[in-house]
């Protein structure tokens, strides 16, 4: 076993989750984290470790964000059982083992747009947006302290980090510094108004890859959180980012939650894909002059590019913008597509291999490995039961061979008897005869008969030869029959 596994089986332990590791198997933990089930003695756990230095913080954001899930919406995702720290100075969360399928039917995307809609119905206990703990959305550290609005929140504490951080690696770059005020100081404010945003709890990180279907329960499950208490519309941006629910998820999620307007789809395609990952959005100015961007939270090269990938032909810093986010023109060879597939399309296009990749594996080795295991289970039960056939045949063949030594010990126990029977009656015949000599030599045969001799030395003989005869045919009588007895037993 190996120190890590000791630390975490230490934890365990200490918190009386279990007392024993049986066995272990790695799964996918994404890109900054290890990942793998523990087998103990009690059940099934999932375990994520991380090396990071900020890799305690972020599991206790992701613990008090699982902690939130389950008070609103019980079963939605996993129970954190315990958080540890490494030998080597990291840390690991411990949370209940979910088997997870990919099996996304229609009953299951429109369960997941009510589960979903339910958890976003949850409004903050003090009417702010934020949250009590920090979290992190990835490698990135995500500030939650309360704001008042949700414009203030988003842009103090989502996109300027971001704008920061690409500017310590670029701290030259004043036109990027100047760009990234403009979007933080014009293009938000432009957007939220005209709707009324209510502070409701949030997964943060609702990516394809972050949900799935519990195989066990049949229900969709969310995991891997970094909440806050902020705009629904947040959710939707990323969770349409990476390979989008169906159109029945969003038919039944708006039941609950409908558009706001106006901005709907500017918010969407472009303002919160710059924390996320990738936009593109065209804000037109008054005199005509257009730029657009398109950025991220996936490092600081997609920060980068969220801020500063503009074209610079018509920008005036003081010139009031108003902002058009206009989509790509229809394709020449195939002008009948519609918006929504186009826009799909647009997403996939823009997903990063990488995480597809991984995403897939992850899901193709968890089915390989159930597979496997539920092949190994059938194999030992086949196992099993043909032992007990082959006991059940060996039991009843012994079974056979005691009756039939039974049945021969009572017939020669018989026989003992019979001879024994017979022993009793010469013994009383001799005791009967003893004073007749006469008579006893007259039964016997004409070539045995001894001459009549008027003496006692006559009369001993008689008896003497009849008592000797009589003894000499039961001995032997009985010496064979115990003698086969004996041997047959054996």
């Amino acid at each position: 076993m190996s120190q890590i596994t000791q630390a975490i089986l230490g934890v365990l332990q200490s918190h009386g989750i279990c007392t024993d590791i049986l066995n272990q198997s790695t799964l996918s933990g994404g890109c900054i984290n290890d990942a793998f089930k523990l087998s103990t003695d009690t059940g099934d756990v999932f375990v994520k470790t991380s090396s990071g230095v900020n890799a305690r913080a972020m599991f206790e954001g992701e613990i008090e964000s699982l902690n939130a899930i389950l008070v609103t919406v019980p079963g939605f995702a996993p129970k954190p059982l315990c958080l540890g720290a490494l030998p080597n100075g990291g840390a690991f969360i411990v949370t209940t083992y979910k088997r997870l399928s990919t099996s996304y039917s229609s009953s299951t995307q429109k369960l997941f747009a009510q589960k979903l809609s339910e958890l976003h119905s949850k409004e903050s206990p003090n009417g702010k947006f934020g949250f009590p703990v920090m979290t992190t959305c990835g490698p990135t550290e995500q500030d939650n302290t309360w704001e008042d609005t949700w414009a203030d929140f988003y842009k103090r504490r989502r996109l300027r980090p971001i704008l920061e951080k690409c500017l310590q690696n670029n701290p030259g770059d004043n036109e990027l510094r100047r760009l990234g005020e403009i979007v933080i100081d014009k293009v938000v404010d432009f957007l939220m108004k005209d709707i009324e945003v209510k502070p409701v709890l949030v997964h943060g990180d609702l990516w394809s890859g972050n949900w799935s279907v519990d195989s066990d329960a049949n229900e969709p499950i969310i995991y891997d959180p970094s909440s806050c208490y902020g705009h629904n519309e947040y959710e939707l941006s990323i969770l349409t980012m990476f390979g989008s629910p169906g159109s029945e998820f969003f038919r039944e999620y708006h039941k609950h939650h409908p558009r706001q307007e106006p901005y709907f789809e500017q918010r969407q395609d472009g303002m919160y894909p710059l924390v996320f990952g990738h936009s593109t959005a065209r804000l037109t100015s008054t005199k005509g002059g257009q730029y657009s961007y398109g950025g991220g939270c996936g490092g600081l090269e997609g920060g980068i590019r969220g801020f500063r990938g503009v074209s610079y032909s018509y920008i005036q810093s003081d010139v009031p913008l108003s902002i058009n986010f206009e989509p790509k023109k229809k394709s020449i060879l195939n002008p009948m597509i519609s918006n929504q597939k186009r826009k799909r399309n647009k997403r996939r296009a823009r997903l990063n291999l990488t995480q597809r990749v991984t995403t897939k594996e992850r899901k193709h080795k968890g089915s390989l490995q159930e597979r496997d295991e539920i092949r190994a289970l059938k194999n030992e039960a086949i196992f099993y039961e043909l032992q007990c056939q082959i006991i059940q045949v060996k039991s009843r063949e012994l079974q056979r061979i005691l009756h039939e030594q039974d049945e021969e010990i009572l017939r020669k126990e018989k026989e003992v008897r019979d001879l024994r029977s017979i022993e009793r009656m010469l013994i009383k015949f001799l005791e009967e005869t003893e004073n007749q000599p006469a008579d006893i030599q007259q039964t016997l045969p004409n070539n045995l008969k001894i001459a009549a001799a008027p003496s006692a030395f006559r009369d001993n003989i008689y008896r003497i030869y009849v008592l000797c005869a009589a003894l000499l045919s039961f001995l032997l009588v009985r010496v064979v029959s115990h003698g086969s007895i004996v041997v047959n037993r054996v």
